[in-house]
């Protein structure tokens, strides 16, 4: 497994427990912002897993100063709130403008009530004043906020590269010099060594957003082989909905490498478990 999507993997782990976590209300996010779209695409594929209930509102713009900021803020969740087919919220015009965009989660927080979760997650390194300026919003209960960089949480997600297994993955790279890549598809059956991705996670939406890591990354084999570790491990936690979306995703990329074979295959286990 190459270290990006190890790296994914973790981070996605620790979101996921940040979610399940009754007492932990904000999560700390190191990353850097060569990293963020990493770390935006894993939370997206999260959010949009079978078992997650709760919108993601992710905010990426740069941090100059707290009035900006936050009235940006304020707009991007009502602009998404919208987008969900639900009516603009009214924008309070008393207090400055970290109360307004408390006022604004607050009045669409009623509308969820399985929570949801808000993201400030700057595209650029904001400067150090960021890392506490979150501290005045001040959210209702089931709200969670994840922040890049931020100082006091209560818990913390690091999406970083190990530098033992980047070396690691460039001297097996190395070895194998131009060796062509193991097929996904034999000719005579399916062939998958997913027995360790089962091994490392239970969770069905952590390999979904590993195999979408990787096909964001331009790797579609490895995405494939993700996607189909999702829908095996949903269809053994008795997960339907989240298998015939893992494989439709499968039919979808052998479709486009040409496996006709596995995308009948995907199509029939995908109508399979819907059924």
């Amino acid at each position: 497994m190459d270290p990006i999507t190890m790296a994914a993997r973790r981070f996605g782990e620790r979101v996921c427990a940040f979610l399940r976590s009754k007492r932990a209300r904000t999560l700390r996010i190191f990353a850097t912002p060569e990293d963020q779209g990493s770390v935006v695409q894993t939370l997206r594929l999260i959010e949009h897993a079978p078992d997650n209930r709760r919108p993601f509102f992710l905010y990426e713009e740069p941090f100059t100063d707290e009035q900006t900021y936050f009235d940006g803020l304020a707009m991007k969740v009502a602009d998404d709130y919208a987008r969900l087919g639900m009516p603009m919220p009214r924008f309070p015009r008393e207090g400055d403008a970290i109360i307004r965009a408390s006022a604004i989660i607050a009045r669409v927080a009623e509308q969820f009530g399985d929570g949801m979760l808000v993201g400030l997650l700057p595209r650029e390194a904001p400067p150090e004043g960021f890392a506490r300026a979150w501290t005045g919003l001040a959210l209702p209960v089931g709200v969670k906020l994840a922040v890049i960089g931020a100082e006091g949480c209560d818990m913390e997600a690091r999406f970083a590269l190990n530098p033992g297994e980047v070396a690691r993955f460039i001297k097996a790279a190395s070895a194998e010099g131009a060796s062509s890549k193991r097929a996904v598809l034999t000719t005579s059956a399916i062939t998958l060594d997913l027995g360790p991705a089962l091994e490392v996670s239970k969770s069905p939406e952590i390999l979904i957003a590993v195999a979408g890591v990787e096909l964001a990354a331009g790797n579609r084999e490895a995405a494939c082989k993700g996607f189909m570790g999702a829908a095996q491990l949903a269809e053994q936690v008795g997960d339907a909905s989240g298998a015939a979306r893992a494989w439709r995703a499968v039919e979808a990329l052998a479709m486009l490498d040409g496996l006709e074979e596995l995308a009948a295959l995907a199509r029939e286990k995908a109508g399979d478990v819907a059924s």
